[in-house]
């Protein structure tokens, strides 16, 4: 054999040949033709022989070479009989269970085949070759049809099916097709029915003969007719292109005529609509819709038939219906769209355009492709009305099919798409629909076709409606794609002049979403398209507050990024050279500019400035400035560098989500060009051909280190990691320690690579800069000669007992993190010294054995930790450890400890609850079994029987804890407990446990004081739902109820985790009926077996898994939840004794897990159960009280479907359906029915019209366009509209509209305008009929609601047959605005605006106003109508203007005011109308109202809001004095309007009237009575900012007597803020050495410290900061607290607030630092010395910064003014955690911190370092400030004081570290250690300067002090 061929041979048969096919091709065809005919011979035989050995590997090679060359495939053909065998065997149905991979090669093999033979038709197959196509043909007609075909198979099977067809089938073939699609869709019917396989084979087994004729109203749509669809358009045959002629009429009639008689013979219905070879029965005459592809010309003879044309039809239809296979159907349309295309394009070039035309066959002279929204059966009608569609990926599909549409008209007549979208344009821009998605896509589309300058010129607004897409987040993405398209397509002098005020306007907002929306959607495609747009910009960016800043950061940030600006050493900017070509860069400044000229700040000190920021925005667009750069490889400068270990001191413990995501993501970048830039050194010369080892580095490290890149980078990256390393010590906050974490992982992956998907190690690129840092580190590190504490591969030597304090956290995710950093330093340094085991170990084990839940969460981490990092070392340890005589490895240990304590828990339970609950050793078991990367000892066949062990003594844990529940029940735990009988059983339990220990046990009484703190959580936790109050210790459960109740459904939550995890781990050791028991035993056994809500979810969640697991494709017990499933359908329909309540709990939950798990695979399971469900719902049943209801089961069940999101996509198609379901179910006499209904229904409406977009639910925000809803939901809207119609007032009110028809004058009979009292009278209304009011009315309500949530849409979808649909809405809502509930009537009244067109505004307004001038209207009716207009007046402002509207409307509204008997409801609603309409002369006489009518306080509510903004001055203050002063109850909603006019009024002389006023009136006693006095007072205050006078004494009193909450806790605080402004004034005018002033003093102190204790509440303790900032000033700067006590409460006061949990209230506790410049403001600065940065230190502060000037101002005041006792008090406040005995506050399952926010270290850490620099200072300097000696005597009797204090509570800390050897981890008392060892340094230091001698014993002799991460803390 030739060399080329043998090594052709090979190649063609390796495992590779997929990837080599193509350049073999070329070599194949370049040989010889004897090398060819040689090589197909040897390719023949050996493909024969593999097709005998390896029929797998067989298939595999005929894919390849089925791609091949001609010789190749005739070589596939050659073997042609023996390869279809072998794909048949391969494709049967057991294949797509059983062996997959083998049935998508035989699928790919089968598809390459048929691809040969379909393009060689001319080749006559032999007899055998066509039996055996025929069976494949079956084969692949079946699997197409079949609901478990993977989706990567779909589209090869059905477009193998289609050519297999083309192949078979030889004439005909259209209408022959059609029948195939019939087949299809007749199995899709009947597939359930018994020996419908083998009918349908049987009926397809002529290919044809028999019925030929399809009717698209008769064929059922699917989701295999899609396919089949899709595979026909895919497979590119010849014959869809096909067009016939038909010359002679009488022929074609004659043809049509055939065509027409075997649908009737087969009895097919014959349904109105367009029918493919059915013109007979078509609705749509055929030149109009053309749904059979025969074409007609304008006299209606036919000329053509097109083959694809008729298609179409029936892809519309399927599209039209809502349906889980949306995607799919519309993928289709866009293929036929684009095939279309190509009929066109090949029938013009073959005959000619003229010819074309002639037919009628163009685009333009069909009306399915026509570009308006007239005709329903077109395309683009059918695209309009989806833009919005909630299919996932849909829209995107509608937008590239009606860009083929609008191709298809442009390649007829070129120029005709510009004209069809400037017209789109007009529609669009007329209607002013920017609030509609529907908007944009077909905008975006115009200015594809049209051209943006042409589109801007001819609607210049068009960057205003742009604009307010900004403003939703739902809106932004489409119009930032149109922002788009127009960038590409304009200059930027074209942009300039449209857009530039636009976006500065828009980054300039003080809108948050318009301002990220802007920077995120439209200034990055901005500054990518002109490049130099950033310096127009800047000079745009102008303002100096936190909107001026963030956009300017922003603009640099883009710049930056897509390298039209850098900096450089200095900071200065260095613009890029301009291409002088492009010319997108005319008209721009050219100009290099630095960014102090543009600002005149110099550009350091602006970015200084932003990095600490109080807005975290601007934070995090400088952190993004600062990190990101064009190039990756661009090395961070030393100034950079300084900025950014500035920013992250600062910002390391913000406790903003989206600012640490944004952190994170700058740190990504950043480490990425620290790693690159300096890899990019080291490989440049002169190292470019060195191998940088670490003995390299240290020989050249002087060489090396003179690179300034390698220097600054390398420094920075060893202070990112001891800086995080810092961070994690104890101390801090849960922010800073999950940032850290966070940073630290992404240190590590950024060098780090998994390899061989195995384990991770320091990828070999970056080994040289890992060399270099380890290196370095020792000089950074300044020990060089201490080994140990050098950086070796980004860890230090204690990284692994840091990460292992982490894992005692109480965040699940803080675990989590240090799980996964261990994961990735698994082969270098995770493994941990036997005496770090030996610590940690046993301490795992303790907290496994605690009943607290974070604890035992902890202790599972570090047992499973310890399981993989040093196995090596558990056994030896473990015989140390228990009782156990032989432990072996952990997981033997474990399980022996579960049995043990589980026997124990049968013994006592509440001995095993409070000593050893089981379920921390079970959950610890768990974990370690079950994860991936343990080194079990067993191989895993051995771990079959302690498997089967453990399930069978989880199961039998979950019957003991279910009995222990359910002791007390009458059915045992066969039923599910009541709450009530489960608290009874507990008790009995408890009651029989203490009888067992025959006095042995303390009482529950005398429990230990943890778990007497710990129990009383678990209450609120196991009640859930239920619970609503808060139960306190003395009146609610004993701590022994609590540990019991905890322990039994922490264990039963636990056996669910547990028996999930080995089920996925594990499945492969487990049988059959061990899953079933998991299923049944466990985790449905504790979902239909008690009512715990903890226990329900976790069994839910543990069921979710399960069923992804068991439902996946080709899964073997899937069938196991099928039947699960089918059970609960079948107890339901059988009307089973259930009591399950509370929304079906558990039956909901496991049909809700079944159903969503796998819901692209199961679509039987969820259609079938929605149909099941829906059936039970309609069946009757007979209700009992103390049994659930079936139907209201159902429909909870329902209700749970419905909710799933992931289960929307294939729940669309029942919509319509389970609507109706819930209106019929109003009308039901069952209130638990009704109830059901009403929460289904509330899922239901977000469904059908989408999900709210805002919150305000009257915004058209949330509508769905009516165009959208009638196309999807057309049998639903019909229903409605039945609805409607039928109810039986609206034939009574049609009549009377009809009586009144002659009445136009618009006036009303004031005798008809009656008050609510006298409607009784009213003949009219007492017509209203009420003898079934569930049948009438209930549905009403929810149909309004539904119609009110619609639009009229865009104007692109309006048309004349729409709008004729919306008045058969409108005109029956109009007639329910009489109706007399009046949420019938404001429901109506939104509905008919929501389903008016806008150009139809006025016409409706007039025709309600015409209708009012009815003499015999009803009050109801004009309240109605009025309502109405109010809505319409909202909707459309340009009304309020249009004097064809207002003049008649004012005299309307006017005369109903003027009415002497007019009803108050309809008085409000006409005092509305005049408000809105802004009328002058409307005067209301609110004395003669009788306030005790209906709708007259809302009447009075609303002209006093009217009149008060029209008052004079003088009648103002009457107003006021008389509503408030003298009204002991007023309307919360009119105090917060007259609060709000008060703030927004600018007449002091009228506020200090007001408030003399309210002075006297506290005079009173009965004024404490009045809140109203306190609360606007409150805001006069806060508007002048001073009080006018100092009240007196019995007013001071009773102030005082607010204050201490005598009155309540409420008005206490507002009188908080108001006695502030009082001690404000006292210390203006010197009134400060009073008993009073000091007693005011005392108490406000004491109610200021109360206030702000983080128990207090968020209100109050935001009271406190506003009250701070008015007194503490005033109270600093006049030494009024002389008290240590007053000095204290204030201090600890600011501390808390400064630290507080609330971002609010932390912001607004600023401001007590920024007060204090008036005090200090050459201190403050100091801070900030640039004269531009003086304006913003009055309303700017960085929280973190606040707590450090604080700290430093009191400091340095205390010091200069020898007050020693304040600084006594700030100096102490570091050590407020620390008691001698400490007693941590602890709970089930609560956090143990008060405040997760505040870091007492850090705090400690910032008051030493104050105090050590004040004292410097103050002893170096004289005390010029005061003019006093420098009195060091007293500084060091201070000293000498806080030595003594810091000794004893250092001697009490080890006293009690020596209490347990657990102590020394706890965070706690870490936190403690670390504080005291900090403050013996800073005294230590300060001795020193002031030179006196300390000898440290206790302090010094602390634990930690021996520790190896003790010096991270310097």
């Amino acid at each position: 054999m030739e060399a080329n061929v043998s090594e052709i041979l090979d190649r063609l048969f390796s495992q590779s040949v997929d990837r080599d096919i193509r350049t073999l091709k070329k070599t194949i065809e370049d040989l010889p033709p004897p090398s060819q005919y040689l090589l197909a011979s040897e390719v023949v035989q050996k493909l024969r022989q593999y097709l005998k050995d390896d029929s797998a590997t067989a298939l595999f090679y005929v894919c390849a070479l089925s791609s091949g060359c001609q010789l190749l495939q005739q070589c596939v053909v050659d073997c042609l009989p023996v390869v279809i065998n072998c794909c048949i065997s391969g494709m049967h149905p057991s294949m797509m269970k059983n062996d997959i991979s083998r049935f998508r090669v035989s699928s790919k093999a089968a598809y390459g085949v048929l691809q040969i033979l379909s393009s060689k038709t001319d080749t006559p197959l032999e007899n055998s070759s066509t039996n055996l196509l025929q069976q494949l043909f079956e084969l692949l007609l079946f699997a197409v049809a079949d609901e478990n075909l993977p989706t990567d198979c779909a589209i090869i099977l059905g477009t193998s099916l289609c050519l297999a067809f083309t192949v078979l089938v030889k004439e005909d073939l259209p209408r022959k097709f059609y029948q195939l699609l019939k087949v299809i869709a007749m199995y899709d019917q009947h597939r359930d029915k018994e020996g419908a396989r083998e009918s349908i084979s049987k009926l397809h087994s002529t290919h044809g003969d028999g019925d030929t004729c399809l009717s698209v109203n008769c064929l059922e749509t699917s989701f295999s007719v899609v396919k089949t669809i899709f595979g026909l358009l895919n497979c590119g045959v010849l014959w869809i292109y096909s067009v016939e002629h038909y010359p002679k009429q009488s022929e074609t009639h004659e043809f049509l005529k055939e065509n027409m008689e075997p649908c009737q013979r087969v009895g097919i219905s014959q349904n109105k609509g367009a029918l493919p070879m059915e013109p007979k029965h078509s609705k749509t005459s055929i030149s109009e819709g053309c749904d059979d592809g025969i074409i007609k010309d304008e006299k209606g003879r036919v000329t053509a038939n097109v083959f694809l044309y008729g298609l179409g039809s029936i892809i519309r239809k399927i599209c039209r219906v809502p349906s889980s296979y949306s995607f799919q159907a519309f993928q289709a349309l866009l293929f036929w769209l684009q095939n279309v295309r190509k009929v066109v394009k090949r029938y013009k070039e073959e005959h000619g355009l003229e010819r074309l035309s002639e037919l009628c066959i163009t685009p333009s002279k069909q009306a399915q492709f026509a570009i308006n929204a007239e005709n329903p059966a077109s395309v683009f009608h059918l695209l309009n009305s989806n833009w919005e569609s909630p299919s996932k990926g849909v829209p995107d599909l509608v937008h590239s099919a009606m860009i083929e549409l609008f191709q298809l008209h442009e390649e007829e007549a070129p120029g005709r798409s510009q004209e069809l979208a400037l017209q789109m344009v007009a529609n669009l821009v007329s209607v002013d629909a920017w609030n509609l998605k529907s908007t944009y896509p077909p905008l975006s589309l115009a200015v594809l076709f049209a051209g943006s300058k042409i589109i801007l010129e001819k609607y210049p607004a068009i960057p205003e409606g742009l604009y307010k897409s900004l403003k939703v987040n739902y809106l932004a993405p489409p119009g930032a794609n149109v922002y788009k398209l127009i960038v590409k397509d304009v200059t930027p002098d074209v942009w300039s002049e449209h857009f530039l005020d636009v976006l500065v306007k828009a980054l300039h907002s003080t809108d948050r979403v318009v301002r990220q929306n802007a920077l995120t959607l439209w200034l990055p495609p901005t500054v990518q398209r002109y490049p130099y747009i950033h310096n127009t910009l800047l000079d745009k960016c102008i303002q100096l507050s936190a909107e001026g800043w963030l956009a300017r950061m922003a603009v640099l940030k883009v710049a930056r990024v897509y390298g039209s600006v850098d900096i450089d050493e200095n900071m200065k900017f260095s613009i890029l050279k301009e291409e002088d070509d492009d010319p997108y860069c005319l008209g721009v400044k050219k100009k290099a500019k630095n960014y102090c000229d543009v600002e005149s700040v110099p550009f350091l000190t602006a970015i200084r400035y932003t990095i600490s920021h109080a807005d975290e925005m601007v934070r995090s667009e400088a952190l993004t400035f600062l990190c990101r750069t064009k190039k990756s490889s661009q090395p961070v400068t030393q100034m950079e560098s300084e900025l950014l270990k500035d920013f992250f001191t600062l910002n390391m413990n913000i406790d903003s989500a989206p600012f640490r995501q944004n952190v994170i993501s700058g740190y990504k970048y950043l480490i990425v060009r620290l790693r690159d830039s300096c890899v990019t050194v080291l490989k440049s010369p002169p190292y470019k051909n060195v191998r940088i080892t670490e003995e390299f580095v240290d020989l050249n490290f002087k060489n090396l280190c003179t690179t300034s890149t390698l220097y600054v980078n390398g420094e920075l990256l060893i202070w990112f990691l001891t800086m995080i390393h810092s961070n994690l010590l104890p101390g801090s906050n849960y922010q800073r320690r999950i940032l850290s974490l966070e940073l630290y992982k992404e240190t590590l992956l950024a060098f780090y690579e998994r390899h061989n998907g195995a384990e991770y190690k320091v990828s070999r690129r970056f080994m040289p800069v890992c060399s270099f840092v380890n290196s370095f580190s020792k000089t950074i590190l300044q020990n060089t000669s201490d080994e140990s504490k050098s950086v070796v591969d980004f860890t230090l030597p204690w990284t692994f007992e840091l990460l292992l304090l982490c894992s005692l956290d109480e965040m699940d995710d803080i675990r989590d993190n240090v799980e996964k950093i261990l994961e990735i330093l698994e082969y270098f340094r995770a493994r941990p010294h036997e005496e770090v085991v030996r610590k940690w170990l046993p301490l795992g084990l303790s907290l496994c054995n605690s009943s607290k839940s974070s604890n035992v969460e902890s202790g599972a981490s570090i047992l499973k930790i310890m399981l993989i990092h040093s196995d090596q070392n558990i056994p030896s340890i473990l015989q140390e450890y228990g009782d156990f005589e032989e432990p072996g490895n952990l997981l033997t240990f474990l399980y022996d400890q579960v049995e043990t304590q589980f026997r124990g828990a049968q013994s006592n339970m509440l001995t095993a609850a409070r000593e050893a609950p089981i379920h921390g050793s079970l959950l610890a078991l768990g974990r370690c079994l079950c994860e991936k990367n343990s080194s079990v000892s067993e191989p895993a066949a051995d771990l079959q029987k302690p498997l089967k062990q453990l399930l069978e003594l989880m199961v039998e844990m979950v019957e003991f804890m279910l009995s222990v529940l359910a002791m007390s029940s009458k059915n045992g735990s066969a039923v599910a407990p009541s709450f009530a009988e489960m608290g009874e059983s507990i008790e009995m339990m408890i009651k029989k446990c203490k009888t067992s220990l025959e006095g042995k046990l303390p009482e529950a009484s005398e429990a230990s004081e943890e778990t007497e703190a710990a129990a009383l959580e678990s209450l609120s936790d196991s009640l859930g739902e239920d619970a609503d109050e808060t139960y306190e210790s003395e009146t609610a459960i004993s701590s022994d109820h609590a540990l019991v109740l905890a322990c039994c459904w922490q264990v039963m939550k636990v056996c669910c985790l547990v028996s999930s995890e080995c089920a996925s781990r594990w499945m492969e050791l487990l049988t059959e009926h061990q899953i079933e028991m998991i299923l049944r035993s466990i985790i449905v056994r504790v979902l239909t077996g008690t009512r715990h809500k903890g226990a329900m979810e976790a069994a839910r969640t543990c069921y979710s898994q399960l069923c992804v697991l068991l439902l996946r494709p080709y899964s073997k017990y899937g069938h196991l939840i099928y039947r699960q499933v089918e059970d609960i359908l079948n107890n339901l329909k059988g009307g089973a004794n259930t009591s399950i309540t509370r929304r079906a709990a558990g039956m909901a939950m496991m049909v809700q897990a079944a159903c969503g798990a796998s819901p692209r695979n199961n679509k039987t399971l969820i259609d079938t159960t929605v149909r099941r469900l829906m059936e039970i719902i309609e069946t009757e049943y007979e209700e009992q009280n103390t049994m659930d209801y079936p139907p209201v089961l159902a429909l909870h069940i329902l209700h749970s479907l419905v909710l799933n999101a992931s289960l929307a996509h294939n729940l669309v198609q029942h919509m319509p359906s389970i609507t109706m379901t819930c209106l019929k179910a109003f009308t039901s006499d069952s209130w638990a029915l009704r109830n059901a209904a009403l929460q289904l229904y509330g899922a239901v409406v977000p469904r059908m019209v989408g999900q709210k977009k805002v919150r305000d639910d009257s915004s058209t925000l949330n509508s769905l366009t009516a165009s959208e809803f009638l196309s999807r939901h057309y049998e639903l809207a019909d229903y409605l509209l039945q609805l409607l119609q039928n109810n039986k007032n609206i034939g009574k009110l049609q009549e009377k509209l009809k009586s009144s028809e002659d009445s136009k004058s618009i006036k009303i009979n004031q005798d008809t305008i009656a008050c609510a009292k006298d409607l009784k009278n009213n003949n009219d209304c007492n017509n209203w009929t009420f003898s079934s009011p569930l049948t009438e009315h209930s549905h009403l309500v929810p149909v309004l609601s539904l119609l009110a949530r619609l639009s009229p849409g865009t104007g692109i979808q309006k048309s004349q047959k729409l709008n004729e649909r919306l008045s058969k809405y409108y005109n029956v809502t109009f007639l329910l605005l009489g109706s007399p509930i009046h949420t019938i009537r404001r429901l109506s009244a939104l509905s008919l605006v929501a389903l008016t067109p806008c150009e139809q505004a006025v016409v409706m307004v007039k025709r309600i106003i015409s209708s009012l001038g009815n003499e015999r209207s009803s009050a109801n009716e004009v309240h109605g109508k009025l309502l109405t207009i109010i809505e319409f007046l909202d909707t459309y402002p340009n009304l309020i203007t249009d004097d064809n509207v207002r003049v008649p409307l004012v005299s309307l509204a006017l005369m109903i005011l003027e009415s002497t008997n007019a009803c108050y409801v309809t008085a409000n609603a006409a005092l509305k109308i005049v408000k809105v309409l802004n009328v002058e002369t409307c005067d209301v006489n609110l004395d003669a109202i009788d306030i005790f009518k209906p709708g007259a306080p809302q009447f009075v509510l609303t002209a006093t809001k009217l009149g008060i903004v029209r008052f004079s001055e003088e009648e103002k203050e009457k107003f006021v004095m008389k509503n408030i002063l003298y009204t002991q109850v007023l309307e919360e909603s009119f105090l917060t309007f007259l609060e709000g006019y008060i703030e927004n009024t600018t007449s002091e002389k009228w506020m200090e009237r007001v408030e003399t006023a309210i002075w006297q009136r506290l005079e009173e006693s009965g004024s404490l009575k009045s809140p109203v006095l306190v609360r606007v007072l409150y805001v006069i205050l806060n508007k002048q900012n001073r009080i006018s006078q100092f009240p007196l004494e019995q007013g001071m009193e009773n102030l005082l007597t607010l204050l201490q909450g005598f009155c309540g806790a409420k008005i206490s605080s507002k009188v908080l803020t108001v006695i502030a402004f009082i001690i404000k004034y006292l210390c203006s005018v010197d009134q400060f050495d009073s008993p009073l002033t000091c007693r005011i003093v005392r108490i406000f102190c004491s109610v200021v410290r109360k206030y702000s204790h983080p128990t207090s509440t968020e209100d109050y303790r935001l009271e406190a900061s506003t009250a701070l900032s008015v007194a503490f000033p005033s109270l600093f700067s006049c030494q009024m607290c002389a008290n240590i006590t007053t000095n204290e409460q204030l201090i600890f006061a600011v501390l808390d607030l400064v630290q507080d949990e609330d971002s609010l209230i932390r912001d607004a506790s600023c401001q007590i630092v920024l007060q204090l410049q008036k005090y200090s403001l050459s201190h403050l600065l100091y801070l900030y010395p640039e004269s531009c940065l003086k304006n913003q230190i009055d309303k700017l502060v960085h929280p973190n910064l606040a707590l450090k000037y604080f700290i430093e101002i009191v400091t340095t005041h205390s010091i200069h003014h020898n007050d020693w006792e304040l600084l006594r008090s700030i100096w102490r406040s570091q050590y407020e955690d620390i008691k001698s005995e400490y007693k941590p506050k602890l709970s089930l399952f609560q956090s143990q911190s008060v405040n997760l926010y505040s870091e007492q270290k850090h705090c400690g850490m910032q008051i030493r370092k104050a105090f050590e620099g004040v004292i410097r200072d103050y002893v170096n300097q004289t005390s010029e400030r005061t003019g006093k000696p420098i009195a060091k005597d007293a500084l060091s009797e201070w000293v000498l004081g806080e030595y003594e204090e810091l000794e004893k509570r250092a001697k009490d800390l080890m006293d009690s570290l020596k209490k347990g050897e657990d102590r020394l981890t706890d965070r706690r008392y870490l936190v403690a250690e670390l504080i005291c060892i900090k403050a013996q340094e800073t005294l230590s230091s300060i001795s020193d300067i002031i030179n006196i001698k300390l000898d440290f014993n206790f302090s010094h002799s602390l634990p930690l002090k021996d520790r190896k991460y003790y010096w991270l803390n310097l």
